[in-house]
């Protein structure tokens, strides 16, 4: 299954943290935000280990107004990004069997077809083709009758949704999510409309288990509820090797352990003289065995570590919870007289939880400096003075090989493609003769 929680994050830090905080990467696929935070003076959000970040193909001066979270328990042989020339559009290409699939995470702003051109432009230069499955997912802030509730038609009248339209029917793209699905709350007036939205072609029309909105997952702040849409199609998962946790080890019984293994294994280690090639490789051999062999004894293995920030608290988990709850109550009882009252419980509980998130974050980080050990204290200048980052985990972006022209002569796109481009750079061949 390719599973997808689309949200829109308001340009907000908060509810950006609270979705990476709340989102686990073994059950959701790929996290598409529009309109996510981005750091001052920065193209850059907030992600963690867990996921690869992916952002779109910022034209100069323009900050990300979408992007990409990919799980990494995903293959990175698996996926690459499609270059869109955009601040708007982020899209990504997933190999599975029979073809890919096209998935464009699209924020448009209101009044404006800013990101329908650019998916208008890209898709003309590069067209779908016969194996290609697409679905377009995002805040597109139009409103028409095919998806607006009936009671919202004035809005269809004061929204341009023909290039969306023309779009659509170019491209054989239909709504997934149920028609008058409500997703958005205007802070402003409580109302409720419909503006977030996801399409998919023919290929993918039979492969759609669910598209809904998700009141229990929606996120203390947020005027937009998460979208969850799922797939069913296989994807391939990255192997994983368990990592050994060096921090934890005795090393006085690692060294005896190591110096009985090497008196059976090698007798006259500290004198031994390999006299041949053959000789050396087969005391190097017996070496690393010797030491593998100790460090399965006496290494314990790394425990995964948690999706979650260092300062998430089970107790903001519990608050969040909390807020959903209200929150779903409040839309229930919508256009009734019980509505405000249901509004003043949710938005106590939005100030309550955003004050424990600001009090837990000056907390751990006050108490974790206060009482910093020997070894932290380099993680702590390694935070003061390395440059700003996401905290995702990084990806080699595909490499390209030219000739002195500009030519292109190959492309490096699988991790064990660029792996052998990468050691051919760095290590060329021995030279015939070398200089005397």
């Amino acid at each position: 299954r390719l599973r997808m929680k689309q949200q829109n994050c308001k340009h907000s830090k908060d509810i950006t943290l609270t979705l990476i905080n709340t989102a686990d990467p073994d059950e959701w696929d790929l996290l598409l935000l529009q309109e996510p935070y981005i750091y001052p003076d920065s193209t850059l959000t907030s992600a963690s280990a867990k996921w690869f970040p992916l952002y779109p193909i910022c034209p100069p001066g323009k900050t990300p107004r979408s992007t990409i979270l990919v799980s990494a328990n995903i293959s990175s042989n698996t996926f690459e990004q499609a270059r869109i020339p955009s601040d708007t559009v982020t899209s990504i290409s997933i190999h599975v069997v029979g073809g890919t699939i096209e998935v464009y995470n699209i924020y448009n702003p209101p009044d404006s077809d800013t990101a329908l051109h650019d998916l208008q432009n890209w898709l003309q230069r590069h067209p779908p083709t016969a194996s290609s499955s697409n679905i377009w997912l995002g805040d597109f802030n139009k409103h028409h009758p095919l998806w607006t509730a009936p009671e919202d038609s004035d809005r269809c009248h004061r929204s341009n949704s023909d290039l969306m339209l023309q779009l659509l029917a170019s491209y054989g793209m239909s709504l997934s999510l149920p028609p008058a699905t409500p997703t958005y709350q205007s802070d402003a007036h409580g109302t409720w409309s419909t503006i977030d939205l996801v399409f998919t072609d023919a290929n993918l029309g039979d492969r759609i288990i669910s598209c809904t909105t998700s009141h229990t997952d929606r996120i203390p702040s947020a005027d937009h509820l998460p979208i969850h849409t799922i797939l069913n199609t296989e994807i391939v998962l990255a192997h994983r090797e368990p990592r050994r946790n060096f921090r934890k080890v005795d090393w006085e019984k690692f060294q005896t352990t190591l110096c009985s293994v090497l008196e059976v294994e090698i007798p006259d280690a500290p004198n031994a003289k390999p006299d041949s090639p053959a000789a050396l490789d087969e005391f190097v051999l017996k070496l690393t065995s010797s030491i593998q062999h100790t460090i399965q004894k006496h290494v314990p293995q790394s425990r995964p570590t948690e999706y979650t920030k260092r300062w998430w608290t089970p107790e903001l988990s519990t608050l969040r919870k909390k807020y959903s709850s209200l929150s779903r109550l409040e839309f229930q009882a919508r256009n009734t007289s019980l509505q405000q009252q249901f509004l003043e419980h949710r938005n106590r509980a939005r100030n309550e939880y955003n004050a424990a998130v600001k009090k837990a974050k000056q907390g751990h980080w006050k108490d974790w400096l206060e009482n910093i050990s020997e070894r932290d204290v380099w993680t702590a200048g390694k935070f003061a003075k390395n440059p700003l980052t996401d905290g995702g985990r990084t990806l080699i972006p595909t490499l390209h090989r030219k000739d002195q022209t500009g030519q292109l002569l190959a492309t490096f796109d699988t991790a064990p493609t660029k792996a052998k481009a990468l050691a051919e750079l760095f290590f060329p061949p021995r030279p015939v003769t070398l200089p005397a």
